[in-house]
């Protein structure tokens, strides 16, 4: 009897999909971009990524377990919005966005040189 219980106390391919959702959440980086795992390799002497080389499926529709609990965090990370300019900076979510943002900025840049140039070469001529 405790053997059916301990059996079924778990849906099927749950393990496979928890994996999965795991590699989804937490995508392998190579070694050599990634300073945090590539020092946690050095010291362990351990290769962190081997267990999870393969990319996981974008499809929510394939992690019946999780898909509610990963479609919240899918709401919450589209809903989130870069605070600080390093967070703009490297929020590449929405390409037209940032690239308007950088363009104002640069343009915003710009008019501020050409406008002290401009004060003092009038204020050069008013002296002579």
């Amino acid at each position: 009897m405790l053997t059916f219980l301990h059996r079924n106390l778990y849906p099927d391919d749950i393990l496979e999909e928890t994996e999965n959702t795991l590699r989804l959440l937490f995508p392998p980086v190579e070694l050599k971009s990634a300073k945090r795992t590539r020092l946690v390799a050095e010291k362990e002497g351990v290769d962190i990524e081997a267990a999870i080389a393969a990319y996981a499926s974008l499809d929510l529709g394939s992690y019946p377990f999780w898909h509610e609990r990963l479609e919240k965090v899918q709401k919450t990370y589209d809903a989130a919005h870069p605070k600080r300019m390093k967070q703009w900076w490297f929020n590449r979510r929405d390409k037209v966005a940032w690239a308007t943002l950088w363009v104002a900025v640069i343009v915003f840049v710009l008019t501020v040189v050409f406008g002290m140039i401009q004060s003092v070469t009038s204020i050069m001529q008013v002296v002579k």
